[in-house]
């Protein structure tokens, strides 16, 4: 997870201060301090209240047409006092991991070529998927696009760069699918009109793309459809992607596995300093064992996770600086597996390597047998209860024989309106 900085001011400082200075004053009026505020107001910002907006506006049954062509559909239904605009269209460009990597708003802001029609710029990034960003229209394209999407006035300017957060969900609304919310939030804290698109599977290598958006009026306005066939105009954008760009999309992210654990979790560094005669004791008692400059002791069974363990171990390199991840595109990843930012575990890959054979030594001279923890990088991501939405997952680790059982008690945020919680075995068998 990310923590946002923040700033503390005394009572007795705000007491001396009744008024901003001017150079105060200025900077509250600074675009920085717009996308600062902006950011905290982030913390607050119910991401699963956007997703279930977009679940309702899936489900509407009437829709109609508005507008058909080659290049895809523009169709509208009533709800309630508003009406939800979606726009269709096919592509065939990507594979579908290609167009998940690429939908991604820490990835697409790295890439300018990905932009299609929006210029952004990452301002920081979450968990896998889910990032905030500012943005705006790209300058040579017809702004009247970005009104649409903002709903912004005639008179209001919009070319200065919006603050947003921007979210993947996989398998949502249904499996087989994943949505990006875009979800503009003012200073003020107040969320703006989210934009979503859905991405689904289908026949012959063909993906769809649905654009959902609400609009405050309880008849679709006409005037909409000529920048909205714009959109579907520049629907086959991605076949310019550049191909290394894509291939370096793909790979941003890296999935570090965990397995071969025969006699229970791996063991860490201890992090306290023993006096000689507690070490020897622990030692004389197979508790801890020394090598390699550390002292090693089994990690614990209850609650163990591989992201945890694998932070605690880099953090040993003094070489990473970066974060960590139990969660991709809003689900929980297994408990044996992590996720990071390949390039930031390039940096420190050589050293982790080393430490960790030392770890796979320690390993079987203080548990015996042959065979010890093994990392495998670069594998495909397991879900826990891929069919929920999760929010916090616990494991109980239990050996037997071979393998190691992890149970995973999920909190389901997919019930609606309140949540329940799910129990799902996942069992990992090591060779």
């Amino acid at each position: 997870s990310s923590h946002f900085g923040s700033s503390h001011f005394g009572s007795s400082q705000l007491c001396q201060r009744e008024a901003p200075s001017a150079r105060a004053a200025d900077y509250l009026r600074s675009p920085r301090c717009a996308i600062v505020c902006a950011r905290a107001a982030m913390t607050s910002l119910d991401v699963e209240k956007y997703f279930q907006r977009l679940s309702r506006m899936y489900n509407l049954q009437d829709f109609s047409n508005v507008y058909v062509g080659e290049q895809g559909s523009i169709a509208a239904a009533p709800h309630q006092k508003a009406t939800v605009v979606r726009v269709l269209r096919e592509t065939d460009a990507l594979s579908w991991d290609q167009k998940i990597a690429v939908m991604r708003a820490e990835v697409r802001a790295s890439q300018p070529s990905f932009g299609f029609v929006l210029e952004m710029r990452l301002v920081e990034s979450l968990t896998p998927g889910d990032a905030i960003v500012t943005v705006r229209m790209r300058p040579d394209l017809d702004q009247a696009l970005l009104r649409v999407f903002t709903l912004a006035s005639a008179s209001a300017d919009i070319s200065e760069w919006l603050t947003a957060r921007v979210s993947l969900w996989r398998e949502y609304p249904q499996a087989g699918q994943f949505t990006v919310a875009f979800m503009p939030v003012s200073p003020e804290g107040s969320g703006g009109n989210a934009y979503y698109i859905v991405v689904s599977k289908g026949e012959a290598g063909k993906i769809t793309m649905a654009h959902y958006m609400e609009v405050p009026w309880p008849e679709y306005p006409e005037w909409m459809t000529p920048s909205l066939q714009g959109l579907l105009r520049g629907s086959e954008v991605e076949a310019s992607f550049d191909p290394e760009a894509i291939e370096q999309a793909v790979g941003h992210y890296i999935v570090v596995n965990l397995r071969s654990c025969s006699r229970g979790p791996p063991l860490l560094p201890l992090e306290e300093v023993l006096p000689q005669e507690e070490l020897q004791r622990r030692i004389e008692a197979r508790e801890v064992v020394e090598m390699g400059g550390y002292v090693w002791a089994p990690a614990k069974k209850e609650g163990f996770n591989l992201p945890f363990y694998l932070d605690r171990m880099l953090k040993h390199t003094e070489l990473f600086d970066g974060a960590v991840f139990d969660r991709m595109d809003g689900m929980q990843l297994a408990p044996y597996q992590a996720a990071l930012c390949k390039r930031e575990l390039d940096e420190a890959r050589e050293a982790l390597d080393k430490i960790f054979r030392v770890q796979q030594a320690a390993y079987r001279r203080l548990l015996g047998g042959k065979h010890a923890p093994k990392m495998n990088f670069g594998t495909t991501p397991h879900f826990v209860c891929t069919a929920q939405r999760v929010t916090r997952v616990t494991e109980e680790v239990v050996e037997r024989n071979t393998f190691v059982e992890v149970k995973c008690v999920a909190e389901d945020e997919s019930a609606l309106p309140g949540k329940s919680k799910t129990s799902a075995n996942l069992t990992a068998k090591y060779a």
